[in-house]
This record gives C-alpha cells, sequence and structure tokens, in this order.
C-alpha cells in the first residue's frame, strides 16, 4: 500500500479507507500508516456509571454485528454521559453500522468519551485526526489523543504513537522515542509494530537503541 492509495482512501471517507488498509500485505507492515485500534472493552462494564445489563446487552448485539439493537441499547446510555457508550456510539456512526454514517455525531461522542479518559476512544479519535475523516487533517491532534491512548496502555495506539516519532508527524522526530513505542507494541505482539522495529534499527545507532530499549523497559515496569 502506498501513500497515494492512502490519500484517495482519505478523500473517499471510511469504508474506502479500511479497504485501502487492508490492501497492506504483510511485507509491507514496516511502511504502513497508522492503525485502527477494535473494540476492547476487557473487564470495563463492571466500572459503567450506567445500567451495566444494558450496557452488556448493547455491547454482545454490537460483537455479534447486530447494530441496529446495539444502537438502540446504547445510544440512551451515551446520552447519560457513559463514555463506553458513547465511544461505541461514536465508532457506529463514523463506521455506519446500523445507521447512516454521520461523521458530525461520530466526533461528538469519541470527544465526550475521550474528555472522560476513555482510551479506546482517545485512539479512536488520534486515527480520524491523522486521515481527517470527520475533521480537518490535524497531525498535532492525531499525536495528542493518540499519546494519551498509548499511555493507557492501547497496543495500537502505542504503534501509531513510534510510526508518528519515526515519521515527524504531529511531533518532531525522534527515533529513539519511535523505537521505544513501537518495542512496547511489539512486546503484546503487534504485528505492525515488530515489522517496524526491524525497519527502524538501520536507520539507529546502537547506542540510540539501547537507550530506546531502556525507556520501553522503564515504562513498562511503571505500567504493570
Amino acid at each position: 500500500m502506498n501513500k497515494s492509495s492512502v490519500r484517495i482512501a482519505s478523500r473517499l471517507g471510511w469504508a474506502a479507507l479500511l479497504a485501502s488498509l487492508s490492501m497492506a500485505s504483510p511485507a509491507e507492515a514496516a511502511s504502513a500508516p497508522m492503525v485502527l485500534a477494535q473494540l476492547d472493552l476487557g473487564g470495563k462494564i463492571r466500572a459503567s456509571e450506567t445500567d451495566p445489563a444494558d450496557l452488556q446487552d448493547g455491547i454482545n448485539a454490537y460483537t455479534h454485528n447486530d447494530f441496529q439493537v446495539a444502537l438502540a441499547k446504547l445510544e440512551p446510555l451515551a446520552n447519560k454521559n457513559d463514555a463506553i457508550a458513547q465511544f461505541c456510539v461514536g465508532k457506529m456512526y463514523m463506521q455506519g453500522q446500523g445507521v447512516e454514517p454521520d461523521y458530525k455525531k461520530a466526533i461528538n461522542w469519541l470527544n465526550n468519551a475521550a474528555a472522560q479518559g476513555n482510551a479506546e476512544a482517545q485512539a479512536f479519535l488520534g486515527f480520524v485526526n491523522y486521515y481527517g475523516l470527520g475533521v480537518e487533517q490535524d497531525y498535532k491532534a492525531a499525536a495528542l489523543w493518540t499519546r494519551k491512548a498509548a499511555e493507557h496502555g492501547v497496543e495500537e495506539a502505542q504503534h501509531n504513537l513510534g510510526w508518528m516519532y519515526q515519521k515527524g508527524q504531529g511531533v518532531a522526530q525522534d527515533w529513539v522515542q519511535a523505537y521505544k513505542w513501537l518495542k512496547i507494541a511489539a512486546s503484546s505482539g503487534e504485528e505492525g509494530a515488530i515489522a517496524k522495529l526491524k525497519a527502524a534499527e538501520v536507520y539507529m545507532l546502537p547506542a540510540q537503541i539501547e537507550e530506546a530499549n531502556t525507556l520501553a523497559k522503564e515504562w513498562q515496569a511503571q505500567h504493570k
């Protein structure tokens, strides 16, 4: 996948962008751009401040691709300021799942969830700001949200932040920071990060790699 295909997909919208990204072969992983954080709610249902049963039902419907039921369950919870529901509803409006795509509503819900500290929403905002979906393309905003999600442990965001440091997009180019975040993501099995690590080593001195490895270990020790 080349840069022009990403630019074309960005102009065409969400479906075309995902189709373009999915065309990347394993051999292209070292040069592929941002990856999309998956819906990974883990044990967060118990942390919901609204009705956990309704939230669970909505997420179960979402994971089984029953998006209309999911939206019916989750949007009322989003209106009650539940951050998990807000993230899910924003994702559905962005991707046209169970509803006509509506970027304005999607960004509103994602912003609300991210402002409450929802890491998946923060990662998602990093992604859409990077590509300019529903917002003006803004690498600085993408880096800001991606960093927040990376610090919260979202593997795809860690990968993406490493990529942005590698390319100097939204942040000053920094190979040590790039390697650090890619190393953290790769340690969790993020395949794209593993490929990018190997590519980065070509441009780095042994001392830089050693420094980056030390920083990665320190971060991991602080976030056990």
